[in-house]
């Protein structure tokens, strides 16, 4: 079952509980990327899309796809901005 004011009606994680998990997780990756280049910058998330493909009943966890990931840090090392995507 999932944390007590995770869960919705259906004794399910509540969807929003999922964004907030897939969110954190490819936003604390890319985190840790700028950290270990030495890179500073903010990290935005401008577009997110989440597909709910099953209710989930027991612990949540995210995985973010280090392969997946597309665009170019090191632009920030330059100056510029980088626009990078990656899949949770």
């Amino acid at each position: 079952m999932p944390e007590t004011g995770n869960q919705n009606p259906h004794h399910t994680v509540f969807a929003g509980s999922l964004f907030s998990l897939a969110t954190l997780t490819g936003w604390g990756l890319i985190w840790l990327m700028l950290r270990e280049r030495h890179l500073g910058g903010t990290i935005i998330l401008a577009d997110a899309h989440i597909r709910y493909s099953k209710p989930i009943s027991g612990k949540p966890n995210a995985v973010a796809d280090l392969g997946s990931l597309s665009g170019d840090l090191d632009r920030l090392a330059r100056g510029k901005k980088a626009r990078v995507q990656l899949q949770v």
